[in-house]
């Protein structure tokens, strides 16, 4: 397999953003694909740090842990039905919920 093929700086051939990439790094045999899972306002990130508020001081690994296993997750667990993900999800969004609302009561921001 041909390294160059998977070279990073091939991205500038796109004219729009791609959902999965591609490379190798140095001399490994294997390739990584990265997919996109978020698309950031120029306002919302520091540009030095590529971190937003509620990410900083967390490392990389963090931010993946914090905000996208879940999706890794979602996919294998749930014999990879968009029926049971949905339910997932909604079950999730409503368990957020129903913790910001306890939160804001307990502030006396309700």
């Amino acid at each position: 397999m041909s390294i160059a093929n998977f070279d990073p700086r091939l991205i500038t051939q796109y004219n729009e953003p791609r959902f999965l990439i591609h490379f190798q790094w140095g001399n490994s045999e294997k390739v990584y694909r990265y997919a996109l899972v978020e698309s950031i306002e120029v306002s919302e990130i520091n540009q030095d740090t590529k971190q937003k508020k509620d990410e900083v001081g967390l490392s990389q690994q963090e931010i993946w842990e914090k905000k996208y296993k879940w999706r890794i997750y979602l996919h294998h667990t749930h014999s990879n039905t968009v029926e049971k993900q949905v339910c997932y999800l909604n079950k999730l969004a409503r368990k957020r919920k129903r913790n910001l609302n306890i939160k804001r009561k307990s502030n006396g921001s309700y």
